[in-house]
């Protein structure tokens, strides 16, 4: 019995008709009987066997340093943005954060240019760059004057 033949004409609460699958949807049966074989489609594993090779690439050292940098960066923003609601710190008072982020940033851009191109701790770290970088930016213009 297929699964399609199971749901051709079920209805489900609401009225609402179960029908196969659509046109440009991955069809279950397909893949289950894909890896049932002991076969993959291109289709369906493409990209997981790049990240897969991407992640196998990149020595467990860096990806733990990656790792850490974005999460103490991550604190250290979370931390400015607490000192900025407190209205009883003076802009002197925010430099210190400032030149954290400035330093993390230094660090994730020379991480980054290690890991490969499609690396998700490589889009990580740029996205929290990117963050960082607007931050230190908006202070240094006089945004938080």
């Amino acid at each position: 019995m297929k699964i399609d033949d199971i749901l051709q004409n079920q209805k489900i609460a609401g009225g609402k008709k179960i029908s196969g699958p659509k046109e440009g949807g991955i069809d279950f049966a397909r893949v289950l009987q894909s890896h049932l074989s002991g076969t993959q489609t291109t289709a369906a594993t493409g990209s997981t066997s790049a990240a897969s090779q991407a992640l196998a690439a990149v020595p467990a050292h860096l990806r733990l340093e990656g790792l850490s940098l974005s999460e103490t960066t991550i604190s250290t923003l979370d931390s400015f943005s607490a000192a900025l609601g407190n209205t009883a710190l003076r802009t002197e008072e925010l430099e210190p954060y400032i030149s954290a982020l400035e330093n993390d940033l230094t660090a994730m851009q020379a991480l980054r240019r290690e890991l490969p191109e499609q690396d998700p701790l490589s889009r990580l770290l740029d996205q929290v760059a990117a963050v960082s970088h607007l931050e230190a930016a908006k202070f240094r213009r006089g945004d938080y004057n």
